[in-house]
């Protein structure tokens, strides 16, 4: 059943299934007055240690306001049937007044019996509306399709974002009812362009920080504004507003937009309270910080303001939500989303979850969950239960790295985001270039490749690769610059001086180099491009006998690598060196001219989702008859690699899943090499 508070015209009117329960009631000066107070007890109460008693009496205050002399509210209980929804309906552009009564923290409503959300019957769930509804598209046949971002910029607290993916794959059938992609940058723009290529999914989850009153440091008087701090590609803060988040969805806008970061759904210019126990640092992590205080003026808290931006629905947070908090929501929030529950529906249901939760982290923070909708916001996202196909059409293709390198697919990317955005700030910076360092198969040529992608409009990538001298340097050089005739003449007259000299190979490679990079690879937008030098297994030419790295560079190959790190200057050049190596190595100090960046194994949540997206390739084309079998194995290739992508996709894809391979073949093999990393014997020739 439903009821609905209706606002217009500076007053209001309660009904019940469409009919109303007493007389319409002005928005007088009393009337703000109260509304004001309510909001000022709300988030006063934010900052005690044990708020209960007085959010039970704020929200009886709250009932006996809006029930009034003739008891219209506790006439529409006594007519509910749960699920009650209580829609609060204000017009698209409601006046002061208005807003006041919108806000009021409908979630807390009690009657004798205590809070209405705690009555599991009554399934309560108030949710707020920006227009008058009108009808929606219905959702298409699919089962929910979820894109989940992070972001954490550098500088910023870190969150526990991996817990709350895992939280909603594990409480969404283990990720069986749900189609979900993660979007690794950080990045608005890119997530759009994710999006785009998919051609959109239902819902889209934020979890970041986020502030209430944000300026820009170069304009320190300019009014504050909500703003997510989500990330640019090299990882730095990103503040984001409304405006910029609606525009960098705008190519396939989602029906539901969840912004788990803190103060989402509060307004710029709310008076706070400090945080409640628990969120405290080194009690618990949170995704904001309050704001200061302001004085009563109101404007658009991001949640507002993007319904107003044409977003069909939007939840967010009205407070400092501890990280915990938020992942617990969202767990019991996407099973109802997949179980085709409203979304009001499944917001009750969370928060009851919250509410009734032994750890006082979670429960405190029941209640800051607001649903906002514009005029075709609140029909449930999920209409069916069909699987989509969340990989491009080429998802099949081999990706290459220059002619010879092959690295792992786009789809098949998994993790490095820190590593990406550090290599990414460097070579926009002051260094000559970067050294990707780790064991084998971690993926560095991948990260080169990802790199190297990312920069593809601003530097013309050239690729060395197991043949590291300086003619086959000027070759590589001359394949890549081959139509730009500046640098192709240049090239070939320097590659006829060494055939004349080759006792100054070091000399000459550097002249040219030098030439080349200060000349017509010089900038960007002038002339040919500069460059991105990719030297890829550096390792062949290294000195590893010692055991202890840094490594020394043989003496045939140490003047190539010499000439190279002293022409690329930054001074110089636009132009940069990636190189990616087993081991670091040291060459008179010019390796300090580099960035190092070591690869770590991959954490237990990125070795999931390798998994996960294992398992969604296998699905196309012609699957083998015991797929579903196979992939149950992919949980123990996933253990056996130890977080080595590479041994993991060798595993999975090149055994368990391979159709040429039976799966009892398969499990005996994948035993006899967990047996081998263990170091109790050899592994024979097919597990090698």
């Amino acid at each position: 059943m439903s009821a609905q508070i209706l606002i217009n015209d500076d007053s209001f009117e309660l009904l019940a299934e469409g009919h109303a329960l007493g007389p319409r009631r002005r928005l007088d000066a009393e009337a703000l007055a109260l509304l004001d107070d309510f909001a000022r007890r709300d988030r006063m109460l934010l900052g005690e240690r044990c708020p209960n008693a007085g959010l039970l009496a704020l929200g009886r205050d709250l009932f006996a306001w809006l029930d009034g002399r003739g008891g219209a509210l506790t006439t529409a209980l006594s007519r509910a049937l749960g699920p009650w929804l209580l829609e609060i309906r204000g017009p698209l552009r409601p006046s002061a007044g208005e807003w006041s009564l919108l806000r009021a923290p409908w979630e807390l409503l009690a009657d004798a019996d205590g809070h209405l959300a705690r009555n599991p019957l009554l399934a309560f769930a108030p949710l707020r509306r920006l227009g008058a509804p009108r009808e929606a598209a219905a959702p298409d046949d699919y089962r929910l399709g979820l894109a989940f971002m992070a972001a954490a910029p550098w500088g910023e607290r870190t969150l526990d974002q991996e817990a709350e993916e895992c939280a909603i794959l594990d409480a969404v059938g283990g990720g069986r009812e749900l189609d979900l992609i993660v979007e690794e940058s950080g990045d608005p723009d890119q997530l759009g362009q994710r999006l785009a290529e998919l051609e959109g999914l239902p819902v889209v989850h934020l979890s970041c920080h986020g502030t209430s009153d944000w300026t820009p440091p170069d304009a320190p008087k300019a009014q504050p504004r909500p703003v997510l701090l989500l990330e640019d590609e090299a990882g730095e803060p990103n503040p984001t507003d409304a405006a910029a988040l609606i525009q960098a969805l705008r190519p396939a806008p989602p029906r539901l937009l969840f912004v788990s970061a803190c103060l989402s759904a509060t307004p710029s210019g709310s008076a706070a309270a400090p945080a409640g126990p628990g969120h405290k640092e080194g009690a618990a992590n949170v995704r904001g910080s309050l704001p200061p205080v302001r004085g009563s003026a109101f404007v658009h808290s991001l949640a507002t303001a993007l319904v107003e931006g044409g977003a069909p629905a939007v939840l967010g947070w009205d407070g400092k939500v501890a990280d915990t908090a938020a992942t617990a929501f969202a767990k019991h929030f996407y099973q109802g989303l997949a179980r085709r529950l409203e979304p009001a529906e499944a917001v009750a249901k969370a928060r009851l979850a919250l509410f009734e939760s032994d750890d006082p982290n979670l429960a405190h923070d029941w209640h800051l969950a607001r649903l906002w909708l514009g005029p075709e916001g609140g029909p449930p996202v999920v209409g069916g239960g069909r699987k989509r196909s969340l990989l491009p059409a080429t998802h099949g293709q081999k990706e290459m790295l220059g002619k010879q390198v092959r690295v792992a697919s786009h789809e098949m990317f998994v993790g490095r985001r820190r590593q990406l955005q550090r290599a990414l700030s460097a070579l926009r910076g002051d260094r000559a270039g970067v050294l990707l360092h780790g064991m084998g198969r971690l993926g560095k040529s991948s990260l080169a490749a990802r790199i190297a992608n990312r920069l593809r409009h601003a530097l013309t990538l050239v690729v060395v690769y197991d043949r590291y001298g300086a003619a086959d340097l000027i070759d590589r050089l001359l394949e890549a610059l081959q139509s730009r005739r500046p640098a192709r003449d240049l090239l070939r007259e320097g590659r006829e001086r060494l055939r004349q000299d080759p006792d100054r190979a070091e000399v000459i490679l550097e002249d040219l180099l030098i030439e080349l990079l200060s000349g017509p690879c010089a900038q960007s937008g002038d002339g040919t491009p500069p460059l991105l030098l990719l030297i890829d297994d550096l390792e062949q030419i290294l000195e590893t006998d010692s055991g202890v790295p840094p490594f020394r560079v043989q003496a045939r190959s140490a003047p190539v690598l010499r000439a190279v790190l002293r022409a690329f200057d930054p001074d110089r050049s636009d132009s940069r060196l990636l190189i990616t190596s087993r081991f670091p190595f040291a060459l008179e100090g010019l390796e300090e001219r580099l960035q190092p960046i070591q690869l770590p194994p991959f954490s237990p949540a990125d070795r999931r989702k390798l998994q996960r997206r294992q398992g969604d390739a296998a699905h196309q084309g012609q699957p083998p008859p015991d797929l579903e079998a196979r992939e149950a194995l992919l949980t123990q290739v996933a253990a056996i690699a130890r977080g080595n992508p590479g041994l993991q996709d060798l595993l999975g894809p090149g055994l368990v899943l391979s159709p040429s391979v039976p799966l009892e073949r398969a499990r005996e093999l994948l035993a006899r090499m967990d047996t081998w990393l263990a170091g109790a014997a050899s592994p024979e020739p097919e597990v090698q």
